[in-house]
């Protein structure tokens, strides 16, 4: 665990933050029933979370939903346990856990790195609860599973936020803003092609197109 990571933690607890878009309260540690599933879901939903991302994000352990600091009855289980769960997430993303000792109690957590930029996540595989490309997303403190619309939504701000991304998806998102159509008028580009339905709902001008 990082000084910073140790810092915000303590900060967290310390003040009894309300559970938000980026932070999430478990009274106990997750059940070895119910640990797989709920963990993904907890955590894909906060990966996913739109008005947090590029934000980092906890899921403390030891703390109940009214900020009340209980600790954990037993020590949490080793993070390869954990690991090896967040390899059912895809992409994979990048998760931190451990505990800490706040006022004589120990406290689990599990940290979501603000560097995960992969939206939208998804479960990878087959669980006992989940098909493979269920996804979750978190509003306030809220989970809920994710509409096509938020994914749409979600792998747009993808783009957004990466530099490098093409200049085509520059252009259609510059219309989509203007006028919520796309026209493709190059004479050059007549014959078979592909397009990517997430883009513009969907909604796409074919031939002449508007001028």
């Amino acid at each position: 665990m990082s000084l910073h990571t140790e810092k915000m933690i303590r900060y967290i607890i310390n003040q009894r933050l309300n559970e938000k878009a980026t932070l999430d309260y478990k009274v106990q540690e997750y059940s070895s029933g119910e640990k797989k599933d709920e963990v993904l879901k907890d955590t894909i939903a906060m990966l996913n979370s739109i008005e947090a991302l590029m934000e980092d994000k906890y899921i403390i352990l030891g703390v109940s939903d009214n900020k009340h600091l209980v600790g954990l009855k037993t020590d949490m289980r080793d993070d390869n346990e954990y690991q090896a769960i967040f390899n059912n997430i895809n992409p994979r993303p990048f998760i931190e856990t451990g505990t800490i000792e706040v006022e004589e109690k120990l406290v689990g957590y599990i940290y979501i790195k603000k560097e995960n930029k992969e939206w939208p996540y998804e479960i990878g595989k087959d669980t006992d609860k989940y098909t493979s490309g269920t996804s979750f997303i978190r509003i306030g403190s809220t989970n809920s599973s994710m509409t096509q619309q938020q994914r749409d939504k979600i792998t747009l701000r993808k783009y957004e936020s990466n530099e490098a991304y093409h200049p085509l998806y520059l252009e259609i998102e510059k219309q989509n803003k203007i006028k919520n159509k796309v026209s493709y008028t190059d004479e050059r580009m007549e014959g078979k092609g592909q397009f990517n339905p997430s883009l513009n709902n969907g909604v796409y001008t074919l031939g002449s197109g508007l001028n």
